[in-house]
């Protein structure tokens, strides 16, 4: 643990205590729950209904909708398709 003080708070520190991560190896290799991979990037043509997916592309139009909740309507293209995209949380900012 005393590798971790050195980098850490005393209130994370004893988060990280009842995890089990007492060392900077188990902290570095360490994984959340709900670890996604965000480093693939899938083409529109590829992607499924049921696909949890990352996309990139070109914004070709953008509309809130405003009504009982706001949501953001997006289309986005790439060289092998169009998708349209429905953003339920989101900052009007972006």
């Amino acid at each position: 643990m005393s590798e971790l003080k050195s980098l850490t708070g005393e209130k994370t520190l004893k988060v990280l205590e009842k995890m089990g991560i007492n060392s900077i190896e188990k902290l570095i290799f360490h994984f959340p729950i709900r670890y996604e991979d965000e480093t693939i990037i899938t083409k529109i043509a590829d992607i499924s209904l049921d696909c949890e997916c990352q996309l990139e592309g070109i914004v070709e139009t953008t509309k809130i909708l405003y009504g009982p909740k706001k949501q953001v309507i997006s289309d986005i293209y790439d060289d092998t398709g169009l998708v349209r995209v429905r953003l339920f949380y989101f900052f009007q900012t972006n």
